[in-house]
């Protein structure tokens, strides 16, 4: 265990988190995990992907109260935070995509636009690391990456 606990402290130069901050899962739990990163690894970056809640979409009275609560927890603990928009995402799925009014197939499975809101997700990840790469964002060490900011 120490043994790996070493090797991701020489490797890994940054995190990155991709949450909804509009259920109790991404907000709660996933607020913490960023704290809890936070404190065992304080050199290294920590880049958040947060999906906010919109009233247009939203499934619950909560999700303005679960998003509010967890800023905080962002903005102490978060180096950069990406905001992207529940309402949007929904809007690409469905104007862009042209998917269809999701239905549930079973209660743990993700619907058709859920699924392909998470490959949106993760196509934006994968977007911001490549123009990172592109624009010749490599460092030698943590201490060079903080620079930057």
């Amino acid at each position: 265990m120490v043994v790996h606990c070493n090797l991701v402290k020489q490797v890994t130069l940054w995190f990155q988190v991709c949450h909804s901050l509009g259920g109790g899962t991404g907000s709660g739990m996933g607020t913490l995990l960023i704290s809890k990163i936070r404190e065992e690894y304080p050199d290294r970056m920590m880049l958040t992907f947060s999906v906010f809640p919109s009233p247009k979409v939203s499934d619950t009275v909560v999700e303005p109260y679960n998003a509010t609560l967890s800023v905080h927890q962002l903005v102490e603990n978060a180096d950069e935070c990406m905001v992207l928009d529940n309402e949007a995402l929904y809007d690409i799925c469905f104007r862009t995509l042209k998917l269809t009014t999701p239905s549930c197939m079973d209660e743990m499975e993700f619907t058709e636009a859920e699924s392909n809101m998470n490959d949106l997700v993760s196509e934006y990840q994968q977007y911001q690391d490549a123009t990172a790469d592109d624009e010749g964002y490599e460092y030698e060490d943590e201490e060079e990456l903080q620079e930057e900011d």
